[in-house]
């Protein structure tokens, strides 16, 4: 059963929640650990462990541009059709594309699907963040900046150098011993837990009183229209088994936490994309549990 997995998961977003609400925790010094330690370790180990095939790496990559375009697309359209303001239009940009891959995917894919589908998934995480990093800042800045500019910021990234990393021992058979490499794994795979943790010391700093009608509605087309994108992307991309089952799961992740942090930024509606943040988080279970049972995985 799904609830007893995803459960524990939510229980740490809880944890980090109280600590930020009780404790005043800053979630920046973690978050930096998690991004800059223990995700680029991981992605790295993982990718060196059971590297993806080139069949796999098109597939995963393929359908996170997709579901991006798709999104940014609704975004646009219904922006324009509820006649809404460039910031409000920005924020919504940011709302739909966005998909919490790092702090959320990665622990319900490992949880639900298991180890075999996390190589994949860390790959996502790469395309999350790089996207953030360029979509992202150019929808946050309300199209101040030239695309070129926003781009530039991918290779701030960590992560995208495990990549280059572990794509340079395959290429050059670069023998690795198999303890350091397995304890390495382990190391790296602190990262998940604390992802939820820092999810949660985030999620305490969104302004509630900026959620209403309207940011509900958002959220539930966020989620809907998120899951059935990224369904029918997977089946289309010819995705089976682990691979089906993993990104069913993505395309019913929440807003990622980037969307708020760049809304904040560049002053883009951040009490509308930190609230569409809290609540689809909070109703994300039931997206997982209805394409996970049409799966058959529950």
């Amino acid at each position: 059963m799904i609830v007893p997995v995803i459960l524990p998961l939510l229980a740490l977003v809880a944890v980090g929640w109280l600590l930020g609400r009780w404790r005043d925790a800053a979630p920046a010094g973690v978050a930096d650990v998690v991004l800059y330690l223990f995700m680029p370790l991981l992605m790295f180990t993982s990718l060196v462990r059971d590297p993806v095939t080139w069949v796999q790496t098109g597939r995963y990559l393929g359908w996170y541009l997709c579901y991006v375009l798709i999104m940014w697309g609704v975004a646009v359209v219904a922006g324009r059709l509820l006649r809404w303001p460039q910031p409000l239009r920005a924020a919504l940009g940011l709302v739909l594309t966005g998909i919490n891959v790092g702090s959320y995917g990665v622990p319900v894919v490992l949880s639900v699907v298991g180890e075999q589908a996390l190589s994949g998934a860390m790959l996502l995480l790469v395309a999350s963040n790089a996207t953030a990093g360029s979509l992202g800042v150019y929808l946050a800045a309300g199209g101040r900046l030239r695309p070129t500019q926003a781009a530039k910021s991918i290779f701030r990234l960590p992560l995208i150098y495990a990549v280059v990393g572990a794509v340079g021992v395959q290429i050059s058979g670069l023998h690795i011993p198999s303890n350091w490499l397995e304890s390495a794994y382990r190391i790296g795979m602190t990262g998940p837990t604390l992802a939820l943790v820092v999810l949660g010391l985030q999620l305490s700093r969104v302004d509630w009183s900026g959620m209403g009608k309207q940011i509900g509605l958002i959220a539930l087309a966020k989620l809907a229209i998120g899951s059935c994108v990224g369904l029918m992307l997977a089946i289309g991309l010819g995705a089976q088994g682990d691979d089906l089952a993993a990104l069913a799961v993505m395309g019913c992740l929440p807003c990622t936490i980037n969307s708020v942090l760049l809304s904040l930024r560049f002053d883009t509606r951040p009490d509308f994309v930190g609230g569409a943040c809290l609540l689809t988080t909070l109703m994300s279970p039931v997206a997982l549990l209805v394409a996970l049972n049409w799966l058959g995985r529950i």
